[in-house]
């Protein structure tokens, strides 16, 4: 895949692996014994989307929605602390193209779907 997962995102797998607070799932990265050393979550939907959608390769997905499309970080666009804007990405939007732009982390992005979902 070779990209870096930020700070944030990669505290988040260490503690966690993968997790939901429903209805949100954070797919984090995972392994399970049917797929042995496959790495699965976030990894496989990147280059699953990237072979079917056209997903631009400096792009890590970090979530599928209902609502919000395929959840992106956008590896090209680090900040001073090697975090990564989170975007809402549409497959039908070429490259550049205008996207939502949800959060300036993925830590800013989990803790407000957290707080959405449990309130």
């Amino acid at each position: 895949m070779a990209l870096a997962f930020p700070p944030s995102y990669r505290r988040l797998i260490e503690e966690f692996g993968t997790w939901e607070i429903p209805p949100a799932e954070f797919p984090g990265v995972y392994q399970t014994p049917a797929r042995g050393e496959e790495l699965l979550g976030s990894s496989a939907y990147t280059l699953e989307d990237r072979a079917q959608l056209g997903l631009p390769h400096h792009f890590l997905v970090v979530m599928h929605d209902d609502v919000l499309g395929v959840v992106v970080l956008d590896t090209s666009r680090a900040d001073q602390d090697g975090e990564y804007p989170v975007f809402a990405w549409n497959p039908g939007v070429p490259e550049g193209g205008l996207m939502e732009k949800i959060a300036d982390s993925f830590g800013e992005f989990a803790l407000n779907e957290c707080r959405q979902n449990l309130s």
